[in-house]
């Protein structure tokens, strides 16, 4: 398959995705992809599980990176010869992002155990505006 039928399909992907976005605003896939911010602490929810939904949502960031990686490693595997810039200048980007999205959900992980286990509970008051 050539790099330009390569580069259509992905680009079909991306304006399918847009259209799931516009025409159905209320698809999980779409709630998905128009994410931006971490989650934000329920009424009476404890610390550790509100860390362990964070960590949750970090995973779900690697996730997402790692499937562009891949998709450009994809595009670009028999083209490396004719655009090694590219290549490296994503790849490297790319793997920089995926290591901290990883560390950052271990991170939370570890830390939502430890307040689970060694920490006085704390639970998060939405009139305060705190974890108390």
């Amino acid at each position: 398959m050539s790099f330009e039928i390569k580069s259509l399909i992905i680009f079909i992907i991306i304006m399918a995705s847009q259209g799931l976005i516009i025409f159905f605003p209320r698809n999980p896939v779409t709630k998905l992809l128009t994410t931006w911010y971490g989650p934000l602490p329920l009424e009476r929810e404890s610390y550790s599980s509100y860390m362990f939904r964070y960590a949750l949502y970090a995973f779900r960031w690697l996730f997402v990176i790692v499937l562009v990686w891949v998709s450009i490693a994809w595009i670009t595997y028999s083209e490396f010869d004719k655009f090694p810039t590219i290549f490296l200048v994503f790849h490297f980007a790319l793997s920089l992002l995926a290591g901290m999205a990883l560390l950052g959900g271990v991170a939370l992980a570890i830390k939502a155990i430890y307040n689970k286990y060694f920490q006085q509970k704390k639970i998060f008051d939405k009139n305060a505006g705190q974890f108390q």
